[in-house]
């Protein structure tokens, strides 16, 4: 367990040469030509929109595995035989192999076990296949009644922000009454409210995927970065984890939040639902970090959170936390600065002396 094996490397210096083979016979493994020999054998439905498998094509056979020297052996190498039986996901693709050996037993594997052990493969990606259907019939159920929840509460946000607008005409004429911020507080608090009402069971089928759309995959980066505490205070270190969270693959990411390093399940949603862009504890490193997560660069495109809405209903929520905050924190953090400056003035008025 823990164990991965990469596709046989071309010659170094060779990498992008589309023509360079692969090196051969240096116990970089045989998985590969197991999946490569699956695939080769299987052929195009007849609409061209799935793979169909060989039913009949036999697995990886190696009766005896010291005579190949590209077998992978990850500690002393023993005789035995090796079989490797790559199976199917319900589009025909090669998803995952079984794998049997004899290492070390003083046994090889007969006919009658290879054909056991591609029965047991296609047992395998059946079963998976069906555990697949299911929970992707139930993240549909949960998406729909999530967008459900989202729209019937359009009309009661529409009516806070109609609300807020009042705040902010009284706050132009007295600020002691009004606020001035009031429509961006509504909107935050809303996308805190629909990101925070997410849960670690309905992530489920989106943390077993592996990968999400790029547009997505970017929300959780941005999310992730203004929730961050690790980071907080130290702009130069935000500034180096934004850049490699850039760069992070969905695997990557998940990796990093299983092992503690970011907010990650059931603790990410709880601190949506908890957060305010207000409080002075916030942090402007951790709103610059997810900013440049959103767009690295200046010309780099802004996210159409519509066509996200439609492509992945859990990142457009990470999407509108992390705008509607930030927009938030930038008024707030502007609002202080004024009022300090207004506060200097109204001192140094004070002070000044009395004309005669």
């Amino acid at each position: 367990m823990g164990k991965t094996l990469s596709r046989p490397a071309k010659p170094e210096g060779e990498e992008e040469n589309e023509e360079a083979v692969p090196v051969r016979g240096n116990n970089e493994g045989v998985l590969f030509d197991a999946f490569d020999s699956f695939v080769k054998a299987s052929s195009s439905s007849a609409d061209g929109k799935f793979t169909v498998p060989d039913p009949a094509a036999p697995p990886l056979h190696l009766p005896e595995v010291l005579l190949h020297p590209s077998v992978k052996f990850w500690f002393i190498p023993r005789t035995g035989s090796l079989a490797v039986a790559p199976f199917a996901d319900w589009e025909g693709d090669a998803k995952g192999a079984v794998c049997v050996d004899t290492v070390g037993l003083s046994t090889l594997l007969s006919e009658a076990d290879l054909a056991t052990i591609s029965e047991v493969a296609a047992k395998v990606g059946a079963s998976l296949d069906r555990v697949e259907k299911k929970l992707l019939k139930t993240h549909n159920d949960d998406l729909a009644a999530m967008l459900a929840d989202y729209e019937a509460t359009r009309e009661d946000l529409a009516k806070e922000v109609e609300d807020a607008a009042a705040l902010e005409a009284q706050a132009a004429e007295d600020p002691t009454t009004g606020d001035k911020l009031a429509g961006l507080k509504a909107k935050a608090s809303r996308a805190c409210f629909d990101a925070g009402g997410l849960s670690a069971e309905r992530m489920v089928y989106t943390e077993t995927r592996k990968a999400l759309p790029p547009d997505a995959l970017t929300a959780f980066k941005a999310a992730i970065a203004i929730l961050s505490p690790a980071a907080k205070g130290d702009e130069e270190a935000l500034a180096l984890a934004s850049a490699a969270q850039v760069a992070m693959t969905w695997e990557q990411l998940k990796a990093k939040g299983k092992a503690g390093g970011v907010p990650w399940g059931q603790a990410l949603f709880d601190a949506m639902a908890g957060f305010d862009a207000t409080d002075d504890k916030t942090d402007a490193a951790s709103f610059a970090a997810a900013a440049k997560i959103l767009k690295p660069e200046e010309e780099s495109p802004e996210i159409d959170a519509e066509a996200l809405k439609a492509a992945h209903f859990i990142g457009f929520l990470l999407l509108s936390f992390v705008k509607d905050t930030s927009a938030l924190f930038a008024a707030h953090e502007e609002k202080k600065k004024a009022d300090a400056e207004a506060a200097a003035a109204e001192a140094a008025a004070a002070e000044a002396p009395a004309e005669e």
